[in-house]
């Protein structure tokens, strides 16, 4: 049981150490200390051994489910550091773009009345332009 206890432990640590991102982190938390965790099965085979054997194969699971907590907690604020500094680093090397000169007066108020005073010009002058339905004579 201790020799099963240890490779839980070792297995686990190694998971941990290999997370790259919050979600596999939270999946290997939900492994290793869920309730369908190795862990959580050793516990429940507990109650075959005798009272000696559970003093101490309890206090093995329950210092390895610890280590495992205070491991998941560390390589979270380990993960949230590194993506703090990736944000800061896209923060810090993009630049907002103002529009150019040219895009401010295309888009004016000025200009796109303009645009509207000379279409309705061209529909005054070329009623034979428009489609049917739509000329003077209707």
């Amino acid at each position: 049981m201790k020799e099963k206890l240890e490779e839980i432990k070792t297995k686990g640590l190694e998971k941990i150490k290999n997370v790259k991102t919050i979600a596999e982190l939270e999946e290997v938390r939900k492994e290793l200390t869920g309730k369908k965790s190795e862990l959580s099965e050793v516990l429940k085979s507990m109650k075959d051994l005798p009272v000696e054997e559970k003093k101490t194969i309890g206090m093995m699971a329950t210092e390895i489910k610890n280590t495992f907590l205070s491991n998941l907690q560390e390589k979270e604020e380990e993960i949230v550091e590194q993506e703090q500094i990736q944000q800061q680093y896209i923060e810090e090397t993009t630049f907002e773009t103002k529009p150019s000169l040219w895009q401010r007066i295309k888009n004016s108020k000025v200009v796109r009345a303009i645009r509207y005073i000379t279409k309705i010009r061209i529909v005054i002058q070329y009623p034979e332009a428009l489609p049917e339905g739509r000329g003077e004579n209707n």
